[in-house]
This record gives structure tokens, sequence and C-alpha cells, in this order.
């Protein structure tokens, strides 16, 4: 869809700015955290009284996704523009275009290529450009993707006038790159209307094991090898023999070109004889919160992580998170208090914490409480959207 609304130079409008959101999603068809933060502050800057607008990089013949239709139900104005090649300049086309037509106060790129776009658009056209940078998390850094991609953001990055990012520890890693590049720490927001625990109804328990009465370890993610899926899969091994109640659920999908680990989770599911009480599945966005609710615990396996989204959503909703040290989490949780934090690939401690925790409910309680405690403090998407404008007002001429 279009949507694009036309200038209003009313001294209003001024002071709050027209933002052009750029995406890159040719390799994306769920929606993952940089898709719900699109969603989460498009939604709020609007709601805030600025006119948005997301140029949309993608790949026709994938066909609709999952990430098309929550554009489409969220009513976020947007344009999709097919690149079917990574060397198409389509999108900086239609960046430019764009331009001409919105007439935009900032851009702000959300992805590595939406960054090139955004330095060449805002040079050809005076245009400030902002990014939000939410990690190097796709590819092991020993890959020629993992050793490409970096030092092509650090070229970019260097031409912005902004950075935002999620974590102080995002943050230090985005310095040592684009040093003389400005960075600012704005932690993701929460929808609490959404992920209210007071308002939600667990409904998914029967629906995925036929019962009610499962104790449920719940996992959302991209079915990626940095989300840990595999080292879940031996942890529920090991703990299903002992704790005939437990149950395990992966939600999400597999990224464009990850088929294939994903046919190999499931085939590990299976070789493990855990088929009737390990499920990997999906479901909509919109059942996102209801699918939480349904948890008994949400653990978090990343062995790379910028600051999840699942990790801010489920203690928003009161669940006991345990999460891998990673990305900004570290700085987040404080472990035995409002969540708890294991290394990567620490499957004993996995498991040891899931084994207290499904013994000792008011712990869990207790643990879920003050994690939500947590995200009502200061990680609330006002609380983004009102940090995030003011990049905007700084950068703006």
């Amino acid at each position: 869809m279009d949507g694009i609304v036309r200038p209003n130079h009313s001294a209003a409008h001024a002071a709050a700015p027209r933002v052009l959101f750029l995406r890159n999603s040719r390799g994306i068809t769920d929606i993952t955290g940089a898709e719900t933060y699109i969603l989460t502050a498009m939604r709020g800057l609007s709601q805030s009284g600025c006119v948005v607008h997301l140029l949309c990089a993608d790949i026709a013949a994938k066909g609709e996704t999952a990430w098309h239709r929550a554009l489409r139900d969220n009513a976020i104005p947007h344009l999709i523009v097919d690149v079917p090649r990574t060397l198409s300049t389509a999108d900086f086309r239609a960046a430019a275009a764009m331009c001409a037509r919105f007439r935009p106060d900032v851009i702000h790129a959300t992805d590595h290529r939406a960054d090139a776009v955004a330095v060449w658009t805002a040079r050809k056209s005076g245009v400030p450009a902002v990014a939000s940078f939410f990690g190097w998390t796709n590819w092991k850094s020993s890959s020629l993707r993992g050793r490409l991609y970096p030092v092509f953001d650090r070229l970019v990055m260097r031409r912005l006038r902004r950075i935002i990012v999620d974590s102080a520890h995002v943050g230090g890693h985005v310095r040592s790159a684009a040093p003389q590049t400005q960075v600012t720490v704005i932690p993701n927001g929460v929808d609490l209307s959404r992920f209210d625990a007071d308002r939600v109804v667990p409904l998914f328990k029967r629906q995925w094991f036929g019962r009610d009465d499962v104790w449920l370890v719940g996992m959302i993610g991209r079915l990626h090898p940095n989300k840990g899926h595999r080292d879940t899969v031996d942890v529920a091994a090991r703990l299903l023999r002992d704790h005939p109640q437990m149950r395990f659920v992966i939600l999400g999908d597999p990224p464009r070109g990850y088929e294939a680990y994903a046919q190999g989770l499931r085939a590990a599911v299976v070789a493990a004889g855990l088929v009737e009480r390990f499920l990997v599945t999906n479901v909509a966005s919109a059942q996102i919160p209801g699918a939480i609710a349904s948890f008994d615990v949400t653990l978090i396996a990343s062995h790379m992580e910028s600051l999840s989204y699942v990790l801010l959503e489920s203690m928003a909703m009161r669940k006991p998170v345990i999460s891998t040290r990673v990305g900004g989490h570290g700085d987040l949780i404080r472990h035995g208090e409002n969540g708890f934090l294991v290394d990567p690939g620490d499957g004993a401690a996995m498991q040891d914490l899931l084994t207290m925790l499904a013994a000792d409910p008011d712990l869990a309680r207790r643990v879920g409480a003050a994690g939500h405690d947590t995200v009502r403090s200061g990680y609330s998407t006002e609380a983004m959207i009102a940090r995030t404008r003011a990049v905007y007002q700084e950068v703006m001429p």
C-alpha cells in the first residue's frame, strides 16, 4: 500500500518529524526482533503525532509472508520494492523517489543493507540518516559473511548521523567500529497493554499437548543456529525422563536459506524420542501474547543476541526467564532476582534451573513478578518513543 500522507506545514506537524523507515526483508519471512522493533516504533511514533512510512526491500517471488501480513494488519503505511538480486539497485532508486514524494525529516534504517540505502539517499537528498543497530547476529564470526558484513558496516556507519542501539553491550561494539559517529542507547520498548498478564488468556497448552496440566518451557525466535535450539533439545532429552509433566515448545520459522536447519531440528526431536512432548511449530504474530501466557517459563538459549523482545515480553507477562548471558541481557537481568542467567551452551545450568523452577512455584512467581516490575519501570513503548524522537530532533537541521 502507498499510504503516503502529504505534507502539512502547520506548527504542530513541524514539531513532529516525518520519518521514512528503511528495511531489507529479502531474507525474512517471519516476525523477528527487528520487525517487532519496526512495528512498535512506527505505531508509537504515529500515535505521538509523527508521520511515518516504511520502504521495504523484498523478493517478490517469495509471495506474501507473515511480515507482509503484519504490516497490513497493523495498518503500517508501507511500500514493498522487489529487489530480486543482491546487486540490484531497485531499493536505492525507490528510496530517492520516496524522499521526493514523502519529504521526510529523518531517514531511519534498520539493517545492514538499509544502512547503505539510507547513507546514499541522505547524501542525495540532504535528509539526515540514523540507524538502529541490532548486532551482527546472523552469521558465525568465522564465516565469510561473518567477516565481511562487519567490515561493510564500519564503512557505512561512519556516514550516519546517529546510531541507536538497544543496550550498552551492543553500543560498545558500534563505538569501536565507528568511533566518530554518536551512539545512543535506547532500550527496546514493550506494549504493556498488549503484553498484559492480567488480561491475556493462556489457551495453547491444550491445543499443543491436549491437556492443561503440563509445565511448559517455551522458546520463541527464528529457527537459526544462533538461537541455541539444539542445546535445548539436549536439555529436554535429559529432563523429560524424570519430569512427566514437563513439555517444550519452540515457536518460529526458518529464515530464507535455513530450511535444512529447521528440518534437522525436527529430526533431532524425533531421534531423541520426544515427539509427543517437544513441539516445533509457530503461531501468528497476533497470538504471541497468548503463547507466552501459556508458558510456565521462557527459555532463551541464544549464542548471540542484542536485547531480545521475547525477553522483555515474557518479563512483562510475569514469566520467569532463563537466558544466556548474551548482548544486553546481562545488563537487564539480576540473576536469581528478576530472571536467571547461564552461559551460552551450558545445558547443565539450564537443566538445573528448570528443575528448580518446576519444583518451586513460589520462586517462579516471585522472579516473574520482579521481571514485570523491571520492564514496567523502564522498558515501555512510551519511553522508547520519547527517546527516539529526541534523537530525531537532535539530528534535524
